[in-house]
């Protein structure tokens, strides 16, 4: 007993003396230093995009759709936050990480196993012992604890908790996918729904105006080409309808994907066309002052929201706090914990075992306290030859550290510019939509005052035809655009990371959507390592 004690301090002794492993501890780096290192120059031109706030604090997100205050977008939401097929896969994905996380955790406590075996023997004529046959009985109980003097395990369980945080960014980043794809999804539908209604609208004044001109034209009052330009104008227009109710079905397919549920079965106040848009005055009952009938500016349902305001620059925080970006940093972390378990492999291992035991020819007597077996000691082992594994895989790990590291300053860099694009997108389109509205205005006015000329027997039908063309034309780029801003807003939310910053929990749903809050949201565990 005395010389395994001091067998045992002899080789805890010379495990301790061995040097360290060489490993550069983990250090975050910061966005902002990633930022300035790739740096070139300072955008000083007069209508730059505001630059980037060192320690302004990032705006609060938590729920953005409700900036849109619309009823059917929220309950939409809910439901894919409940029923989404990716977001079941990312809080399955996370629970597996956490539970690789606990699995790496039991490396650094003993192992202990409990076995029986019964065998029946026979030995050779010829062999030494000579011919015999018999039983043998054996239970065993074994255990061994592995000494992580170096760091290996340790190192490894570290890179799961990093795997870990970074499985749970990904939900995360996963509900920001979902929640902005959906929101876009449901204004291209409402947006689709607006051109089809001024689509439908041009084409009832269009056929109104040909069998205006056909009565005109059996009287000859008017020109087979006038009359051929008005039909041509007519057909034009109805081939886009076609193309727009195909565009309207691809958009409920895409948000009833998003939900979960089964394409064609939205509900009504989803894929209807809302009803203060269906019952607005029809261009039959409507008319100017010379008594034709109103075109242009028609009202949509397309959601709106107030801009972010961003006027004194991008906060750095905004980056931090995206959970792509925070994904990104995690897997550098769990990146540089492997090279760190790789390079503890060119170290001793050193480990304390056991054994105890009954093993017995004969049943009867394998609970008699002298069929008892035991061994208990320490040992250790050291790499001497591992044909070049050892190094092979360090420069393995290494190179992953470097690509890890890589796509942390990409992510982050990629941030900045997802930020910057939807706040030029916002800006710009804000810009184009005034215009439009005003190139609107404009050619309602070139449609009267070419229906007045006309009515007076001295202007061209062509100028009337293409007054009303252009005023159409507007009005459904007007549309397009009302469409566009709230989808850069959208962009605007998604690429700050709106959505939620807190770990999901049953608190999470009734947090983000009130009353429409699903049920049974399918929650990742909770429970930590």
């Amino acid at each position: 007993m005395k010389t395994s004690t001091l067998t045992l301090c002899l080789i805890l002794t010379l495990a301790a003396g061995c040097s360290i492993p060489n490993h550069k501890p983990y250090a975050e780096r910061p966005v902002t230093d990633v930022l300035d290192a790739a740096t070139v120059a300072k955008d000083t031109r007069q209508d730059a995009l505001p630059g980037l706030l060192r320690d302004a604090p990032a705006p609060e997100l938590d729920a953005w759709w409700k900036a849109f205050a619309d009823e059917p977008l929220n309950r939409l939401l809910a439901k894919a936050y409940a029923a989404n097929r990716n977001l079941a896969a990312a809080r399955a994905n996370l629970a597996a990480a956490r539970a690789t996380w606990r699995y790496q955790e039991g490396a650094l406590w003993p192992q202990a196993d409990l076995g029986a075996d019964v065998s029946r023997n026979r030995t050779s004529h010829y062999g030494r012992a000579g011919y015999d046959r018999y039983s043998n009985y054996t239970l065993n109980a074994s255990a061994r604890w592995e000494l992580d003097l170096f760091g290996k395990n340790t190192y490894l369980i570290d890179a799961a908790e990093a795997e870990a945080q970074a499985s749970e960014a990904d939900l995360k980043a996963m509900w920001v996918a979902v929640s902005a794809d959906l929101a876009t999804y449901y204004v291209e539908l409402r947006t689709l729904q607006g051109r089809l209604m001024v689509a439908q609208d041009n084409l009832r004044l269009q056929q109104d105006n040909y069998d205006l001109l056909a009565d005109r034209h059996a009287s000859g009052l008017t020109t087979a080409l006038v009359l051929s330009q008005a039909e041509y104008d007519l057909h034009n227009t109805a081939a886009t309808i076609p193309a727009l109710k195909a565009q309207i079905t691809a958009a409920e397919d895409a948000i009833a994907l998003l939900c979960g549920v089964a394409p064609g079965t939205l509900p009504p106040e989803i894929v209807d066309i809302p009803d203060f848009m269906a019952t607005q005055a029809q261009p039959g009952d409507a008319r100017d002052e010379g008594g034709r009938k109103a075109i242009g500016l028609r009202p949509t349902a397309i959601p709106a929201a107030k801009d972010l305001n961003l006027d004194d620059g991008i906060p750095a925080n905004a980056i931090r706090r995206r959970p792509d970006v925070y994904a990104s940093e995690r897997r550098l972390k769990a990146a540089t914990d492997t090279l760190g378990s790789a390079k503890a492999e060119r170290y001793p291992t050193v480990y304390i075992s056991g054994n105890f035991g009954l093993d017995s020819v004969h049943l009867g007597d394998l609970f008699d306290w002298d069929s008892h077996v035991y061994g208990i000691g320490p040992g250790v082992t050291l790499p001497i030859f591992h044909g070049g594994q050892i190094v092979a895989n360090i420069d393995i790990r290494t190179e992953q550290q470097k690509a890890a590291l890589a796509d942390y300053e990409h992510t982050v860099i990629s941030a900045l510019a997802d930020i910057r694009d939807a706040l030029s997108g916002c800006t710009q389109e804000r810009q184009r939509l005034s215009e439009l509205r005003q190139g609107v205005r404009a050619a309602q006015d070139a449609y009267e005052i070419a229906g007045n000329s006309y009515d007076a027997g001295i202007g061209d039908f062509f100028d009337l035809l293409d007054a009303q063309r252009q005023v159409l034309s507007l009005d459904d780029a007007r549309v397009t655009s009302e469409g566009e801003i709230a989808k850069q807003q959208i962009a605007l939310y998604r690429a700050l990371c709106g959505g939620w910053q807190g770990q999901e929990n049953e608190d999470t749903p009734n947090a983000l959507f009130g009353e429409a809050a699903p049920e049974e949201p399918l929650l990742a565990p909770l429970v930590q390592p």
